[in-house]
């Protein structure tokens, strides 16, 4: 009976191809939700036009500007409390650059 069994797997594992796209439909979910808009232009792209706040997303990684630090901070907190994550803190080179 045990060799005709089958499991279901109800989420993706890290590493499969889908992995991404989950992860960045869960991520887009979140972001609308908590007020930033997704631009048409750039996909990769979320503004907070409320909190002055940018968002670029590169496949698993996060880059968050803005003029107000509290405001960076209250985003940071939002993305912590959902997500697990690590602050890299501040920028140094960006995409190679």
């Amino acid at each position: 009976m045990k060799e005709k069994m089958v499991c279901r797997l109800l989420h993706s594992l890290y590493k499969l191809k889908q992995a991404f796209r989950i992860w960045n439909t869960q991520l887009h979910e979140f972001l609308i939700k908590i007020g930033f808009k997704w631009l048409n232009a750039d996909t990769c792209l979320y503004v907070n036009s409320d909190l002055n706040v940018i968002i670029a997303i590169w496949v698993d990684d996060i880059l968050i500007v803005g003029k107000n630090v509290s405001n960076i901070a209250k985003v940071k907190g939002q993305l912590a409390r959902t997500f697990r994550m690590k602050d890299l803190r501040n920028l140094t080179h960006f995409l190679g650059m």
